[in-house]
C-alpha cells in the first residue's frame, strides 16, 4: 500500500488562508466504517481494529 491513506481528506478546506488537513483519508475512511460497526455488541477495541481494517483494503482497492 502507498501512502495515499495518509493524505488529506478534505484537502481543499481553507480557513483564513490557510489550508486545514484535518483526517487522513485513511482516518476518514475508518471513522465511516467505525458508524455501522458500532451496532455489533463486540468489545471497542475490536470494533476499532474491524474499521482500520475496512479502511486499509479500501486503500489498497483504490490504489489499484
Amino acid at each position: 500500500m502507498d501512502n495515499n491513506g495518509e493524505q488529506s481528506a478534505f484537502p481543499l478546506d481553507i480557513n483564513e488562508g490557510m489550508p486545514q488537513w484535518g483526517l487522513s483519508k485513511r482516518e476518514y475512511f475508518a471513522a465511516q466504517a467505525l458508524m455501522k460497526l458500532s451496532d455489533k455488541y463486540e468489545s471497542p477495541s475490536t470494533v476499532a481494529k474491524q474499521a482500520v481494517e475496512i479502511a486499509d483494503a479500501l486503500i489498497e482497492v483504490l490504489n489499484k
